[in-house]
C-alpha cells in the first residue's frame, strides 16, 4: 500500500539510496532539506516534494510533517562541533512533538550500534541512543534500528577505511583498533528500513543491523586492501590520541575534522549487535557478507554508481574526494563552449592511442564521455556536456579518478594543489 513518507536528511548518504527505492515501490515521497539546493540534481528530484526546513528550528517543520504516515529520521548533528549532542537532543524533540501533533503514524529511525552499559561510551554513540529514546518521548510508534561501520561507496566509515588502506602500505593506529565490529552492506541497511513499513501499525522495536562475522576495526581495512589487491601490514601503538588520529583523517579522506573526532572516539567501543533482527517482522532478512559488501562497493566506485555528490554543490568549480573517486567538476558559460568541445578533442586525441576508450560522443558535439586506465594512477573518466540551469544554458566538464594507490591519491593532491595555487586559493 502507497503511504505519504517524509525523509529527513533527504541530501544524506544512506537517504540518496532510500528514497529511489521508495519511489520505485510506489510510495508518494517528501524530502526535508535544509538546503534544497543540494538535492537540485538528484535524478529523483522530479518526483518527490521537497519542503525547506531544520530538525533544529521548531517552527520551520509543520509544513514538513503535514499529512506524512510515515517519517525517516536520518540526521544527526556531529559536523556541528562541539555539543552536537544537545543539537542531536533538541532537534529529536522538535520532529517529535511537531509529528504527534500532525498524526504522525511512525518513525523510523537509524542510529548508532552501540552497548548502552558500557561505562565508557563514546559521547557520539551515546548521542545516537538518547535521540532514539527522545523520538520515543513523543508517544509515537518507534521503529529504531542501530547499524555500525556501512559498507557502501560514498558511506563516511567506509571511505575513511577506504582511503586510509589505499594510500599506506603500512597502517598505523591505536591499539584501540582492535576492538570488534559487525559490519553491514548498504543494501541490507536500506532493504531493511523499507520492510520497516511493513511492520504491523502500532509497534514499536529496537532492533541492530550487522552481519554475523565479527571483524576488529584494523581487521575490517587490511580485509579490504586484501580484496582490493593491496598488501598491507598494520602497526598499533598505544596513547595516540583521538584528535592526532581524526586530524590526520580530515587531512587525507573526505571527511572533516568537526565529523572525524567523534567517529574516531566511537572506535574505543565495540560496536556489536545485542538485538538481531525478530524473525517474525523480518522473515525474509539476510546479510551480505563483508567480502560480498566490498565487491559491491568497488563495483559501485564510478561516476554513476557514486550519485555524483559533487553536483549537490552550486559551485563552479569542486576539487576534492566524493564516494572514493578524485573528482575535478568545473561550470562555464555558454559562450566558452568552443573551450568545451576543443576539450574533449584534445583528450580524445592525447589518449585514444593509449587506451582511452571513447564510451559515447553525439553528433552536435554538446556531449562526451570517455574513459581512460592509467597503470600507475588508476581509472579515469572525462564527461563534458551541456546542460540547463536556472534558465540558462552552460558546460560541465567532470574528470573522475579512481586511484588504484598511493600514486593515484598523491597525484590527486599534487593536481589539487595547483589547481588552488593557479586560483590564489
Amino acid at each position: 500500500m502507497s503511504k505519504k513518507i517524509l525523509v529527513v536528511g533527504a541530501s544524506g548518504y544512506i537517504a540518496s539510496r532510500l528514497i529511489p527505492v521508495l519511489l520505485e515501490k510506489g510510495h508518494s515521497v517528501r524530502c526535508l532539506a535544509r538546503d534544497p539546493r543540494k538535492l537540485a540534481r538528484r535524478a529523483w528530484i522530479n518526483q518527490v516534494e521537497v519542503v525547506q526546513a531544520d530538525v533544529s528550528l521548531i517552527d520551520s517543520l509543520p509544513p514538513a510533517v503535514e499529512g506524512c504516515e510515515v517519517i525517516y529520521y536520518l540526521v544527526h548533528s556531529m559536523s556541528a562541533g562541539k555539543q552536537y549532542d544537545r543539537l542531536d537532543q533538541i532537534s529529536a524533540r522538535n520532529l517529535g512533538s511537531m509529528a504527534a501533533m500532525a498524526g504522525v503514524g511512525r518513525i523510523i529511525y537509524l542510529g548508532g550500534l552501540a552497548d548502552r552499559e558500557d561505562e565508557k561510551l563514546a559521547p557520539h554513540l551515546y548521542s545516537r541512543l538518547e535521540t532514539g529514546d527522545t523520538l520515543r518521548e513523543s508517544g509515537i510508534p518507534v521503529i529504531e534500528f542501530r547499524s555500525g561501520v556501512i559498507i557502501g561507496a560514498g558511506s563516511v566509515s567506509f571511505e575513511m577505511i577506504r582511503a586510509l588502506a589505499d594510500q599506506f602500505p603500512v597502517l598505523v593506529g591505536p591499539t584501540w583498533l582492535r576492538n570488534k565490529t559487525q559490519p553491514a552492506a548498504t543494501r541490507d541497511v536500506v532493504s531493511r528500513l523499507v520492510d520497516a513499513l511493513e511492520i504491523k501499525d502500532g509497534i514499536s522495536l529496537t532492533t541492530d543491523l550487522g552481519s554475523d562475522e565479527v571483524f576488529s576495526y584494523i581487521q575490517i581495512m587490511l580485509e579490504y586492501a586484501r580484496i582490493s589487491e593491496k598488501k598491507r601490514l598494520s602497526v598499533l601503538l598505544p596513547f595516540i590520541p583521538p584528535q592526532w588520529m581524526a586530524y590526520f583523517i580530515s587531512l587525507l579522506t573526505p571527511v572533516s575534522y568537526a565529523y572525524a573526532l567523534p567517529l574516531v572516539q566511537g572506535l574505543k567501543n565495540d560496536s556489536l549487535v545485542q538485538f538481531p533482527l525478530p524473525p517474525e517482522h523480518f522473515p525474509q532478512a539476510a546479510y551480505l557478507s563483508y567480502r560480498q559488501a566490498l565487491e559491491l562497493a568497488l563495483a559501485e566506485t564510478n561516476p554513476q554508481g557514486s550519485g555524483q555528490p559533487w553536483l549537490d554543490s552550486d559551485k563552479k568549480q569542486s576539487i576534492g574526494l566524493y564516494a572514493g573517486l578524485a573528482v575535478d567538476y568545473q561550470t562555464f558559460p555558454n559562450s566558452a563552449a568552443t573551450n568545451a568541445i576543443r576539450l574533449a578533442e584534445v583528450w580524445e586525441l592525447e589518449w585514444l592511442g593509449k587506451g582511452w576508450k571513447i564510451l559515447n560522443k553525439n553528433e552536435n558535439e554538446d556531449f562526451f564521455q570517455g574513459e581512460f586506465i592509467h597503470r600507475d594512477f588508476g581509472k579515469l573518466w572525462l564527461e563534458v556536456r551541456s546542460n540547463i540551469l536556472d534558465n540558462e544554458t552552460i558546460w560541465e566538464r567532470t574528470i573522475c579518478l579512481r586511484p588504484s594507490g598511493a600514486m593515484g591519491y598523491w597525484a590527486f593532491y599534487w593536481y589539487r594543489w595547483i589547481q588552488r595555487f593557479r586560483q590564489g586559493r
